[in-house]
């Protein structure tokens, strides 16, 4: 009896018998990983995107780009201006589609009524004038404010120029497409307007979700008035929103 018990305890420890063993076979097989997209790619393989920025528009506009943006990818900026936003990324891996109400004499596009079709666009860019012109805005020159809003207060940007241009990149952009728009607070009459909280809000009443937000602070100072009653802005922000599946 003895004998035979020594020799079963044999078999238990052979090589048949670990062989058997799952902890053994998941061990030596080689690990499965799922293949990132493109844009997920190529943003590891280079620098690491972060919230907050310092610089200019066009490198924050790269590094956004590197992490959402994939190859092949149908991209709207509607209010293209110059282009400055594009002057250090690589668009030639998407398809850029530029429009502008005033510098883009091809294609002067009212951003509340464009000519693309229903669900074509995987982006949205929104940037229109966000200081209500009034006064005498100290940037005015470089953004072309009174040419654009003709003397709008912010109420009038927010329902015209803002909530216009979302409405129509939800009726443009496909289900998850995204919405980039960019903005920043000001003041109105010294009082405080939150504009980033107002968009906020409105992009979610619209059937969109708050995917992600970046914040770009400024190389430069701006000029201060001589009475100062609320600190001068030196920064901006860009909301990315995600059109929620109809």
């Amino acid at each position: 009896m003895k004998k035979q018990k020594v020799r079963k305890n044999k078999q238990q420890i052979s090589g048949r018998t670990s062989r058997k063993n799952p902890t053994t076979s998941i061990l030596s097989s080689p690990p499965t990983t799922k293949k990132p997209s493109t844009a997920a790619s190529t943003a590891s393989s280079k620098e690491k995107v972060y919230t907050a920025h310092k610089g200019d528009n066009a490198k924050l506009i790269r590094n956004v780009c590197e992490l959402y943006v994939k190859d092949g990818d149908y991209v709207a900026d509607v209010t293209f201006g110059k282009g400055s936003f594009w002057r250090s990324t690589d668009a030639s891996r998407f398809n850029l589609m530029a429009s502008d109400i005033l510098s883009c004499k091809d294609k002067p596009y009212d951003l509340t009524d464009l000519p693309y079709d229903d669900a074509s666009l995987d982006h949205f860019v929104l940037d229109p004038p966000y200081m209500h012109t009034p006064g005498k805005p100290m940037v005015d020159k470089r953004y072309r404010n009174s040419e654009t809003t003709r003397a709008m207060y912010h109420g009038d940007i927010m329902s015209k120029l803002y909530a216009g241009g979302m409405i129509e990149s939800r009726r443009t952009l496909k289900n998850r497409g995204m919405l980039w728009v960019k903005c920043q607070d000001e003041i109105q009459s010294g009082k405080q307007v939150w504009s980033h909280i107002e968009l906020y809000n409105m992009a979610l009443a619209f059937g969109f979700y708050a995917k992600d937000m970046f914040v770009l602070l400024s190389n430069s100072q701006p000029p201060v008035q001589a009475q100062q009653q609320h600190a001068r802005r030196n920064h901006s922000y860009l909301w990315i929103f995600e059109k929620k599946p109809q």
